[in-house]
């Protein structure tokens, strides 16, 4: 019994023999090594963290030996990266160990259409799976040599022992996430088409709607029941039988991922200006970590409790509850500052106040077909256009000139921005003057460099 503390709250935290004081999540280690965006991580029966990222590549990573002065940049080693696919890396998972195979597998899939198949440490390929005829956009293994793979083709594809099984067909968009439900040969995928689409053998056994936007995120709970997140802001908790239970908003952006904390009680969700959510077993926040970051992409649990998530600015990042395991208070402070500066950073882009431009919410209407509209996001301004019923992120306002006139193709405009379109090329150059539409700048911006309506991870 505990007794005291009247007229006030207060918080509980644990202390066992294994972990230290428990109290709220800090960072614990940074592993710096893409030079990308990290699109998905995951971790093997070793203990291995394996990242994927748009620099093309995947890395696999070993705990360090480490003590609580360890910077938080060397508390995890890369001891392999993953070579092979020609375009971006948006998708790994870990297969369980086989007898052929005792340390078990790596799949990674690409924008190349590539699934392919690694030995741990070994850099090179083993096998390719083809198939898909676009960018592979998400993978889950399971039991008995089970994979499933989405696509930006808008199927799935079910593989047994690296040999294709099944091709799931009926979402008319792309599939951003699958998982595995308990019970054999039943599947998960969430689109694009605003849907989640239950598969039993082979079949469509049953499609949720009730999300408004583009469903991003999937993981089923120890009870069997399941959780997706959207471009609508929500997650929501689902039955098998197509019964919606709960709906959470957790934010004004886009929610891009979803994992089970470790205990199994509770979950995290990751999406955009760098919020990572750490939910309670009843749906309440209990965290918000921010980190300095405009994309918090993918997040998943590891054994020990910790957290690790993967961002647009090329990095992952562990945090950690038990206090033995926190990176140096220099290095934590250095994240608050690169958060604060982020929060802060200049309120106007070239002549386009950030006060005047729509924020996220202004995503949550319907376009026309070929709309394109400038958001701002947390102090960052973003083009999208509507496309195949969403809005689909185009490209990042970088930067601005503030000199007098500055000339481009011909003409004077007082100001001429950076857009980046796509990683790995120079940034376009975008000219406007005071005055101008922002609406049809950007219109006239797609149309000029024809830039293609395929799948958004390929811009």
């Amino acid at each position: 019994r505990l007794y005291g503390h009247e007229g006030e709250s207060f918080k509980l935290s644990y202390y066992n023999e294994y972990k230290s004081y428990l109290s709220m999540y800090e960072l614990s280690a940074v592993l710096s090594g893409h030079s990308a965006d990290v699109r998905a991580v995951c971790m093997d029966t070793k203990g291995h963290v394996i990242t994927s990222s748009r620099d093309n590549t995947a890395i696999v990573w070993e705990k360090s030996k480490s003590t609580d002065t360890t910077p938080a940049g060397e508390r995890w080693i890369a001891i392999a990266r993953l070579k092979g696919h020609t375009s971006f890396v948006n998708a790994v998972a870990a297969l369980p160990p086989t007898d052929e195979f005792p340390d078990g597998l790596l799949a990674t899939g690409g924008m190349d259409s590539k699934i392919l198949i690694f030995c741990i440490g070994i850099e090179e390929a083993v096998a390719d799976l083809m198939g898909h005829t676009d960018g592979v956009t998400c993978l889950s293994a399971g039991m008995f040599g089970t994979l499933l793979s989405g696509s930006a083709d808008k199927t799935v594809r079910v593989w047994l022992d690296l040999k294709s099984s099944a091709v799931l067909k009926g979402h008319q968009a792309p599939v951003w996430d699958v998982a595995i439900y308990p019970g054999e040969g039943l599947y998960l995928s969430a689109s694009g088409d605003k849907t989640i689409r239950l598969w039993d053998n082979g079949e469509e056994r049953r499609v949720y709607r009730g999300h408004t936007d583009a469903v991003r995120g999937l993981v089923v709970l120890p009870d069997n029941t399941f959780l997706s997140c959207s471009n609508d802001c929500s997650v929501k908790q689902w039955d098998i039988t197509g019964t919606c239970l709960h709906t959470l908003t957790l934010s004004s952006s886009f929610l891009y991922s979803l994992s089970i904390r470790e205990n199994g009680v509770g979950f995290v969700s990751t999406g955009e200006n760098g919020n990572v959510f750490v939910m309670d077993g009843t749906g309440t926040t209990e965290q918000v970590i921010q980190i300095p970051a405009v994309s918090v992409w993918c997040s998943a649990s590891l054994p020990d409790g910790d957290i690790i998530v993967g961002s647009s600015d090329g990095l992952a990042r562990i945090f950690s509850q038990d206090s033995l395991s926190f990176a140096p208070m220099a290095d934590r402070e250095l994240m608050t500052e690169q958060v604060a500066a982020q929060k802060h950073s200049k309120q106007v882009v070239g002549d386009l106040q950030l006060d005047k431009l729509q924020g996220p919410e202004g995503l949550h209407r319907t376009g026309s077909e070929g709309q394109t509209l400038m958001i701002n996001n947390g102090g960052t301004v973003e083009l999208y256009k509507f496309s195949s019923g969403s809005w689909q992120k185009v490209g990042v306002v970088q930067d601005a000139y503030d000199k007098d006139k500055h000339e481009l193709d011909g003409q004077r405009f007082d100001h001429v921005i950076d857009v980046d379109v796509e990683d790995g090329k120079p940034p376009l150059k975008l000219g406007v003057n005071k005055g101008d539409d922002p609406w049809v700048v950007a219109q006239n911006f797609i149309g000029k460099h024809s830039l293609p309506q395929v799948s958004p991870l390929s811009l």
